[in-house]
């Protein structure tokens, strides 16, 4: 299945795109895609851990199962005054 993946902030920096779209087998939870993105991007592994994600605009739990065209948004914390 493929899924959308929407890169903000400092990811979309280190990625040098917005967007990316990733291949992933039936099944795989947000758990399971955030190892797979570490591994494939290790640009941005130090920061996936800290980061939120929403599915198609609703924020996900590590136990959210994926469907084929879902969009998914990796959101980092973001600080400043």
């Amino acid at each position: 299945m493929r899924v959308n993946v929407l890169w903000f902030a400092e990811l979309a920096d280190r990625m040098n795109e917005r967007e990316t779209v990733i291949e992933l087998p039936e099944g795989v939870a947000v758990r399971d895609l955030r190892g797979r993105v570490g591994d494939q991007f290790g640009q941005i592994a130090d920061l996936l851990d800290r980061c939120m994600v929403a599915i198609n605009g609703e924020y996900a739990g590590p136990e959210r199962v994926l469907k084929s065209g879902d969009q998914v948004a990796f959101i980092p914390p973001v600080s400043g005054g």
